[in-house]
């Protein structure tokens, strides 16, 4: 009971009276006197009465002297005058760092009636938070007439102690040739400051290696600061790796992120073992075998590719390998088999009219002319790489051997004849065109060459050929492939020996008989 001062103090008239203003839930003495126009009378004993509750005030003196990881803990005292019979408490917190984030509470009942003691503190501990994390704090008091304002205004604040972080999110992994590129992002709840993380990996498996059995170990990268990145150098191509990460603390490392496996890339084209040309086994039946060892110069080959390119009889070979598909594609150059390195050794008939790794061996034509490839295929993670070799020919019955040979050879000897040809009819025209120029020559006098100069020289009287006009030319010129006729010359009527008639023989003109000045006429000896 709390004894105070008077609070209260009036002159009233009638048999009652109300009295405003007074504390909730409060006990006060009342005591009544009478008097009248002369003299006021003793008061009577005392009467008790205690105000209705209503809903509570603030908590006073709200702190928060400790926390760890998970938890904070909070002291407050009952509000001073509780305003009615304090029935519980709600501890109001939320995560200030999180504009989105939603108040959470705390509620405390009270059944011994300790809570409205206002000499009394009170204490809880608000759990399962998160590490490294602001939280503001405030309490609230109520009672049958409700909950109160919270105290204090504006809130307390603490921050939780450091803890290991959560699982690194969004693991992601980029093949290259012979590395990977990790990133990733950063925990959901880091729980303290990243100081660095950790990446682990392993080889998870080998396509190309059928004794190949995955450890259970990982090996470990540090990658220091709060970088989201790393690349993992000197791997093996062609190879399945499994990662995943750590972030760490100063209070450790926390959880790992999700593992993800990737494949290094195929090795380049240029990098795989060119294949020797096929060794080709003809069999009796005319058939052409190949046979395949199951030694290949490259660990990373996965599969044997054979391309069959059928070869025009005046075509060039190719000196690089073309761009293959399937024989439904291109009849002319395709990949007639892809066998499996678990398939080695094996003898593959070209033309077989069977499937091998979704590839048709069609039959090949009859005497038609092919170039055969071998091809080596590294093919993991649905990345490839292939490189072909250089052909072996393949000739189907009805063409027989050499027969390449055979055809650039008589191409050669008929433009070696035309030629021949051409070369005998220039010689032609050009002696005639010679011989003409001599004869008008020597008929000619000239007083500045004395020494060829014949004063009496009459062509008309020592001369008894007949010379034609040039201009009336009646003669008939036959081809040069069925000579038959004489050939006129414009300036000489003379007869030449026909090239095709070796019985005849020809005496042709001296030089020096020429030069004096004679003529020879030449005649036709049988």
């Amino acid at each position: 009971m709390n004894y105070g001062n008077v609070v209260y103090h009036s002159n009233v008239s009638g048999p009652e009276h109300e009295i405003f203003g007074l504390i909730p839930y409060s006990n006060y003495s009342i005591r009544i006197r009478a008097w009248n126009y002369e003299l006021a009378g003793e008061y009577g004993p005392a009467i008790w009465a205690q105000t209705d509750e209503a809903s509570p005030d603030q908590p006073i003196g709200v702190n928060l002297p400790s926390s760890d990881q998970e938890s904070i803990t909070v002291e407050w005292m009952s509000p001073n005058p509780p305003l009615g019979r304090i029935i519980g408490y709600y501890i109001l917190y939320c995560e200030t760092d999180d504009n989105s984030s939603t108040p959470r509470n705390v509620s405390i009942s009270c059944r011994d009636g300790r809570c409205s003691d206002i000499n009394y503190r009170f204490s809880t501990i608000i759990l399962h938070l998160q590490p490294d994390m602001n939280y503001s704090v405030q309490v609230m008091a109520e009672t049958i007439r409700g909950v109160g304002d919270p105290s204090p205004d504006p809130p307390v604040v603490r921050i939780t102690s450091e803890g290991i972080p959560s699982e690194p999110q969004a693991l992601t992994v980029s093949s290259r040739s012979k590395s990977l590129l990790i990133t990733w992002k950063e925990p959901r709840y880091p729980r303290g400051k990243i100081i660095s993380h950790t990446l682990a990996y392993k080889v998870k498996g080998k396509p190309y290696d059928r004794s190949f059995q995955p450890g259970d170990s990982f090996t470990i990268e540090k990658v220091a600061g709060a970088s989201l990145s790393f690349e993992l150098d000197d791997l093996e191509p062609a190879t399945l790796y499994e990662v995943y990460v750590v972030a760490s603390t100063s209070k450790g490392e926390g959880e790992s992120s999700q593992h993800v496996e990737e494949f290094t890339e195929p090795p380049a084209a240029d990098e795989l073992p060119k294949p020797n040309p096929p060794v080709i086994v003809s069999s009796p039946d005319g058939s052409t075998t190949i046979q395949f060892s199951d030694v290949l110069e490259s660990p990373y080959i996965t599969h044997i590719l054979v391309a069959v390119e059928e070869r025009r009889p005046l075509a060039r070979r190719r000196r690089q390998q073309a761009a293959y598909g399937s024989y439904a594609e291109n009849p002319s150059s395709y990949i007639a088999a892809n066998i499996s390195k678990d398939d080695l050794p094996i003898e593959l008939t070209i033309g077989d009219n069977e499937t091998y790794g979704h590839y048709h061996n069609a039959p090949l034509k009859d005497k038609a002319i092919y170039d055969i490839r071998i091809g080596v295929e590294s093919n993991v993670g649905g990345k490839k790489s292939t490189l072909f070799g250089d052909p072996s020919e393949v000739q189907t019955a009805g063409v027989p051997s050499g027969s390449i040979a055979t055809v650039v050879g008589s191409a050669v000897g008929a433009i070696f004849v035309i030629v021949i040809v051409i070369i005998l009819i220039i010689i032609f025209y050009k002696r005639r065109s010679d011989k003409s120029a001599t004869t008008k020559s020597k008929g000619k006098e000239s007083n500045s060459s004395p020494h060829y100069q014949n004063p009496v020289f009459d062509p008309s009287k020592t001369d008894v050929h007949t010379y034609q006009d040039l201009h009336t030319d009646s003669h008939t010129y036959q081809g040069i492939n069925t000579d038959a006729q004489s050939y006129q010359n414009y300036a000489d009527p003379h007869t030449y020996q026909d090239l095709k008639k070796p019985d005849q023989e020809a005496i042709y003109e001296d030089v020096t008989d020429a030069m004096n000045g004679d003529y020879v006429n030449v005649l036709k000896k049988n």
